[in-house]
């Protein structure tokens, strides 16, 4: 495959799979948009790992220096082996990530935002971040009363970052772990208790 045409669907690739974010300028109110573009962007990266596992053309070794001394029939066997370990990663994001996605969108189709997990709480520990790129991805691990609730959350797609020892308000997609959207909970001194910043 020419180099210029590889060039070209990886852009495509890179395309289709932050495409999806573009909900944020069409679909109202956030957490649908957020919603939508998660399914879309997991959906992307689902097929492209596929193809990418899939497709005969796609070269896993590539031109490393160090495989020339590797004989023909054994680099077959080892590009078998990883393309087994790609088309299993996809089956995976398929098995735990899809099919729960596609269970709240079912549910919320059915319910609308009721249907969503409301969770008041802090931080238990330090969110992770990707590199630092918070808007693409923060774990969370929330906290409330002192007691864990559930497992690791994760909020996809967010310009705000949830700070560790503030108290939010957490709308949450019950299958999937997926944050739709957060807000502060500041405390109201003078009527002895909390209200939500907007």
């Amino acid at each position: 495959m020419p180099k210029r045409i590889r060039i070209r669907l990886k852009w495509l690739g890179l395309v289709c799979l932050f495409a999806p974010l573009s909900s944020f300028i069409f679909i109202k109110p956030d957490w649908l948009a957020r919603l939508v573009a998660v399914n879309g962007f997991s959906l992307a990266l689902t097929i492209l790992v596929f193809i990418y596992g899939l497709n005969p053309k796609s070269h896993m070794l590539g031109k490393r220096a160090y495989l020339h001394k590797v004989s023909d029939p054994k680099k077959k066997k080892i590009e078998y082996i990883m393309r087994g370990i790609v088309v299993l990663f996809g089956t995976g994001l398929l098995w735990f990530i899809i099919k729960p996605l596609i269970c709240d969108d079912i549910q919320f189709v059915r319910q609308g935002l009721a249907y969503a997990r409301n969770v008041d709480g802090s931080l238990a520990a330090d969110n992770s971040t990707i590199r630092g790129m918070y808007f693409l991805y923060q774990g969370l691990i929330i906290k409330r009363d002192g007691q864990q609730v559930g497992n690791s959350y994760s909020a996809l797609f967010f310009t705000r970052f949830v700070h560790l020892g503030r108290e939010y308000h957490f709308i949450i997609a019950p299958k999937s772990g997926v944050v739709l959207d957060f807000e502060d909970v500041m405390p109201n001194t003078s009527l002895g208790s909390t209200t939500t910043a907007r």
